[in-house]
């Protein structure tokens, strides 16, 4: 076989390598290279052999003779493992230089997270394009994918910091990725993560099994130090493909609705796989979250007031506020229908500082015609998560120089399953501001006394469930005694929500209930019926007369 023979078979077995392959002539000149070193060569902008291979030792590789010689050279952040062969009587030295660690480079940095190191958001657009792309070639091929949402993480970023964060996250990663062969976990945005399973439609996979691994995952806390410990609400939406989604778009869509599902829970963990009744909740949902932006930019929200009656003189003590909202289309529609809404789009952050503010404001006007009444207002867990809240409501305060014991802030009793340490840092951070902290339908959760004794918190306020059948229920009752109670050892206030008869008044009486507020001494009012209300009271105390009611 001639040389040029043996030449040109050579270069046809190397074309097709993957490896980045050179050959050299005796002045170690490159006489021919592969594709794979071509498309390295412009990716790279490499101008010679010396600006790949170092010269000393290319050097030292072609004067040492051998038949083989191999070493190994760093490239950037790149390392090759190298082989110089020579053909014998063809005067021609042949580089390999083994190109694995850079293909696997570069499918780090287009698939993997470079912090968490599992796959990210194009790691996961192409493990469900392929799924569906191969899906005709395989129709019992289904895919399970979670969506798994974190919670209040912000806060334990802002807390405990950033690197602390981070750390969670590749644990929780890490476990996900393990604890079943063939999970592809990829982390999309943020603090939020993808964890996809391809199984056979007939080959056993078990869900429940597969549902309840994830969920033992999340459901643990997450150790920070021999004395402290974090529990993060974990939201989780399922679906299975291709039943929930005939491509990636719908996919993710359906993940997004069962989220929304997921998050009506309070649960540590819930976990929601997607149903088609979702998509028709959606609509509505959707028609009511653009209707709420028309309304917060069109002043259509409102804040109505509902007396709170001192038990034991029967006059007003105070107000809780309460949103309402009018739409010139939809007409009333039910803060039910609405506040989860603003929830869940993160909406309630706005409106929420907006009644803050206007709180502030009824204050000070009220303040002005003689009247210093305390005033509650409710704040949800989103709220309370958003990084900016303390200082957010601080400069609020500033801004109307408002007697900040005049307020007073109503958190639900299911705040009490976020991280306990967190919880206290941020009320000692409210109560620095000179605010008061209400315990909103204290009973239904998280009832504690080792809560209570390290919270600095002011009052209870007894849920309605309780109230709505004290008289006719021996354990309501017993429950309702039994927070009173502990508020007066703990010389905190109580407040009795929902009471509607005049029976409810004279248990809660002989309980020693400190304020009542319901329906039976005063519906929510309009800040205007409000004012022609404390006017007739003025008027008749000014008579002399006891004050109740109109």
């Amino acid at each position: 076989m001639q040389n040029q023979e043996i030449l040109n078979i050579s270069k046809e077995s190397f074309e097709l390598s993957s490896d980045l392959v050179l050959f050299l002539d005796d002045s170690s000149s490159v006489t021919w290279h592969n594709s794979a070193f071509s498309a390295f060569k412009k990716d790279h902008n490499i101008k010679g052999l010396t600006n790949f291979v170092p010269h000393k030792l290319l050097q030292e590789a072609l004067d040492s003779h051998k038949e083989l010689y191999e070493f190994s050279f760093d490239f950037g952040l790149l390392h090759f493992r190298a082989k110089l062969s020579r053909l014998k009587h063809v005067g021609t030295c042949i580089l390999i230089c083994d190109n694995t660690q850079h293909r696997q480079s570069l499918y780090n940095l287009m698939y993997k997270d470079p912090i968490t190191k599992i796959g990210n958001l194009a790691l996961s657009i192409k493990t469900v394009n392929d799924f569906f792309s191969q899906l005709e070639d395989n129709p019992k091929s289904q895919m399970l994918i979670m969506g798994i949402d974190f919670e209040g993480f912000e806060r334990i970023d802002f807390v405990y910091g950033y690197e602390f964060g981070d750390k969670v996250l590749t644990n929780f990663a890490k476990q996900l990725q393990d604890f079943k062969t063939g999970n592809v976990v990829c982390r999309t945005s943020g603090n939020y993560i993808l964890l996809m399973h391809k199984y056979e439609e007939d080959d056993g996979f078990d869900l429940d099994e597969f549902k309840q691994q994830v969920i033992d995952i999340f459901d643990k806390p997450v150790v920070i130090d021999e004395k402290n410990s974090v529990s993060i609400s974990t939201k989780i939406g399922a679906v299975i493909l291709p039943k929930d989604g005939k491509n990636r778009n719908q996919a993710i869509n359906s993940i997004k609705l069962a989220q929304q599902e997921s998050k009506k829970y309070y649960d540590t963990v819930s976990l929601v796989f997607y149903q088609p009744s979702f998509g028709h909740a959606n609509d509505h949902i959707l028609n009511i979250g653009k209707k709420l932006e028309e309304a917060i930019e069109n002043n259509h929200l409102e804040l109505y007031y509902q007396p709170k009656v001192d038990v034991n003189n029967k006059k007003i003590y105070g107000f809780e506020a309460l949103l309402r909202w009018h739409d010139p289309q939809l007409g009333f529609i039910s803060p039910a229908d609405f506040i989860p809404i603003a929830e869940n789009t993160g909406k309630i952050v706005q409106i929420g500082l907006w009644v803050f503010e206007q709180v502030c404001i009824q204050i000070n006007t009220w303040h002005s015609k003689g009247f210093d009444f305390k005033v509650s207002l409710n704040v949800s867990i989103r709220q309370l998560q958003d990084p900016n809240f303390i200082s957010s409501f601080k400069q609020v305060l500033e801004e109307t120089k408002v007697d900040t014991s005049l307020i007073e802030l109503e958190i639900t009793e299911s705040i009490l399953s976020e991280d306990l340490e967190i919880i206290t840092q941020l009320f000692k951070q409210i109560k620095d501001l000179g605010l008061s902290i209400s315990l909103d339908d204290f009973g239904t959760k998280y009832s504690s006394l080792s809560y209570l004794t390290n919270l600095p918190v002011d009052i209870l306020k007894i849920d309605r469930t309780f109230i709505k059948d004290s008289c006719t229920n021996v354990k309501d009752a017993a429950i309702a005694k039994t927070i009173v109670i502990l508020a007066k050892e703990l010389q905190l206030k109580v407040v009795a929500e929902g009471v509607e008869d005049q029976d409810q008044v004279d248990l809660l009486e002989d309980m020693q209930c400190d304020y009542i507020q319901g329906f039976y001494y005063y519906r929510p009012m309009c800040v205007s019926d409000i004012d022609t209300l404390l006017d007739q009271i003025k008027l008749k105390e000014s008579n002399g007369k006891n004050c109740l009611t109109l």
